[in-house]
């Protein structure tokens, strides 16, 4: 899963946050604009009164990683709004229960709401909104680890012919090189009460023997927890993964796996890659037992033609033992463009498959040589589909503030994003932004059990960083890998 590369070949990629502006291609997907026709851009000026429907929308703000305890609401957000033609619609500040309603916004406004967290912003925009939506904005995200000194012990029972006992938790392992041992000790020093825990068994020529897993344990000093049984390990890789509706050009396929605890700890089997044949593509991995669910996910590529990649990702339960996914068929991307005196930014999707929307991530720095401090940028826009060039050039003054300037050095990513359980923009909206931003992440901590796919832009890093999964990013920490 991917999740902001922060990569400098993605020059920019802005938004117009009058979601009525396109470029060339809105709503084609073919055929797209060559730089010479970027000069020809221009706002609807026609400010005469239509019948452009306008009514309430509804904005709650939950925190962003570094701005408190995931799932706080939070106040005294600004939030702005952007009418179709351009001009300021109504604003306001989030109250103490993090909402905020505002009147008059008309239906293709967009809404932005600006986060001050740690001496920097994290900007989050939802395009073509609607009278009537309830926009949930936020990061989810584990809290972080703390810091403890001492030791916690782990007893259980002897396995036939072991030789070693390996176990693991989200902050540190142990392992005990003795068959006939009965216990083994952590250190406890992720300052955290409790731990889910995982236990593996091996012989002398490492052949799994068995699994245990332990929810919840007691993990201060000086604490104990056992394991009153081991379950047996199958001969072999106990997983089967398959693909099929692969496209002719998909020449490889990454299967990867997590077995996944309510703590976060997770357990993993990442990139294993297997070659397709007849539109399918298929193997077996090694899953640890006793988690709280399973993710399983594929990332497809185009290496021949050289776009960019496509994951898919399945939830499953913790007894699965068994995924049989079929491919995506939202379009591919190509690169990402910029014109930075235009102000304006350009993807590429190539075919003609369905997606519920475009998100694009993007960050700059600024600079104060008066008193020479830094404040950081990060930039979140969730994009109707069919809209493949957006401009953030002549809004108003209120928000294009925060915006990018054209003396900004930015960089950022992007993604097309298929839910599942979402027809259309208008559902995908009503999701909080923790499930469109990076569906992966979401499906790995459990808030998302549907399927989802994501394609993801020529030229980015690929793969999954599962420590983006863990919370420990957004802002300047997203990668992708889906992902948070």
């Amino acid at each position: 899963m991917r999740r902001f590369g922060g990569l400098a070949s993605f020059v920019f990629l802005s938004v117009g946050l009058a979601a009525g502006l396109c470029v060339g291609a809105c709503g084609g997907g073919q055929s797209f604009p060559d730089a010479s026709s970027i000069d020809a851009v221009s706002f609807d000026g026609n400010t005469t009164p239509d019948a452009t429907p306008s009514g309430d929308i509804t904005v709650t703000t939950h925190s962003r990683v570094g701005g408190g305890p995931s799932g706080t609401l939070v106040a005294d957000v600004p939030v702005f709004t952007v009418q179709p033609d351009g001009t300021a619609g109504p604003s306001g500040t989030t109250s103490a229960s993090g909402d905020l309603t505002l009147t008059g916004v008309k239906a293709g406004a967009s809404v932005t709401a600006v986060y001050p967290v740690n001496g920097g912003y994290q900007l989050v925009t939802v395009l073509a909104v609607k009278p009537g939506d309830h926009v949930v904005l936020g990061d989810h995200y584990l809290a972080p680890l703390g810091t403890s000194t001492g030791t916690m012990t782990v007893t259980f029972p002897t396995v036939p012919n072991a030789a070693y006992y390996y176990g693991y938790n989200r902050c540190s392992s142990a392992s005990v090189n003795d068959g006939a041992a009965t216990s083994m000790t952590f250190a406890t020093t992720c300052g955290n009460a409790t731990a889910d825990m995982s236990f593996e068994a091996y012989d002398g020529k490492f052949a799994r023997l068995g699994y245990a897993s332990l929810h919840g344990a007691p993990y201060t000093d000086g604490a104990t927890a056992a394991i009153t049984a081991w379950t047996p390990a199958t001969s072999g890789d106990n997983f089967a993964l398959s693909i099929t509706g692969l496209g002719a050009a998909v020449d490889v396929v990454y299967f990867s796996t997590f077995a996944q605890w309510t703590d976060g700890f997770r357990r993993a089997q990442q990139d294993y890659y297997a070659q397709p044949a007849a539109g399918e593509a298929a193997l077996m991995m090694t899953v640890p037992t006793g988690s709280d669910h399973v993710l399983a996910y594929a990332q497809l590529h185009q290496q021949t033609l050289q776009t960019g990649s496509q994951e898919t990702y399945r939830v499953l339960a913790p007894s699965a033992t068994s995924v049989a996914m079929t491919a995506p068929t939202l379009p591919w991307l190509g690169q990402v463009t910029i014109n930075g005196a235009a102000q304006i930014a350009q993807w590429i999707p190539i075919g003609t498959g369905s997606y519920d929307a475009a998100v694009v991530f993007a960050n700059w720095q600024r600079f104060d040589p008066s008193n020479e401090s830094t404040t950081y940028y990060y930039w979140t826009i969730s994009v109707p589909p069919g809209q493949t060039s957006l401009s953030w050039a002549g809004l108003p003054t209120a928000i294009a503030d925060q915006l990018p300037t054209a003396a900004d050095a930015v960089v950022g990513d992007m993604q097309l994003v298929d839910l599942s359980d979402a027809a259309d923009y208008d559902a995908l909206r009503a999701r909080p932004e923790w499930e469109w931003s990076c569906p992966g992440c979401a499906s790995q901590q459990g808030d998302r059990t549907e399927p989802s796919s994501v394609a993801f832009p020529f030229d980015g890093a690929e793969g999954f960083n599962p420590s983006f999964a863990a919370g420990h990013a957004s802002g300047p920490h997203r990668s992708r890998l889906l992902r948070h």
